[in-house]
């Protein structure tokens, strides 16, 4: 009887314990490496991968496209529709919170066209998430790739 509740018990301490550390690791998923770092690091390229995964690569391309939307949009309004992902380098800077973001976008229609966009973005103070919708673009590039 005592072995019973002492293996019930252990398994019961052993998921409590997974549970814990699974909550940690799914926290730390989304926050930007570096973040606070005052030194430069490439974070992604097309050699380097230093994100946690796909979904945190993916955030890393949502946070481009609504740095270049809140920046374009400022000029005239542009159909996103017409454009696709297509590649994404990401680069701490020296000072904490801003990144060079190297974002490739391809549109579909009426001319096939890669459009480069070399962004410096803040990401808002205290908010070290991906997701952040606190960006603010400190200078903007155009490049046309054919």
């Amino acid at each position: 009887m005592r072995k019973r509740v002492f293996i019930i018990s252990f398994i019961g301490i052993l998921i409590v314990v997974a549970g814990i550390i699974g909550i940690i690791v799914s926290d730390n998923s989304h926050k930007i490496p570096y973040y606070n770092s005052y030194t430069n690091h490439i974070v992604l390229s097309d050699k380097i991968n230093k994100l946690s995964g796909d979904q945190q690569k993916e955030e890393m391309f949502r946070l481009a496209r609504n740095a270049l939307k809140k920046e374009t949009d400022k000029n005239q309004n542009f159909d996103w529709s017409n454009f696709d992902d297509d590649s994404l380098y990401v680069e701490k800077l020296k000072s904490p919170h801003d990144y060079l973001l190297g974002y490739t976008i391809q549109s579909r229609k009426p001319l096939i066209l890669n459009i480069k966009y070399n962004l410096v973005v803040k990401i808002g103070v205290n908010n070290s998430r991906a997701k952040s919708d606190q960006i603010q673009v400190l200078n903007m590039e155009m490049s046309i790739i054919k």
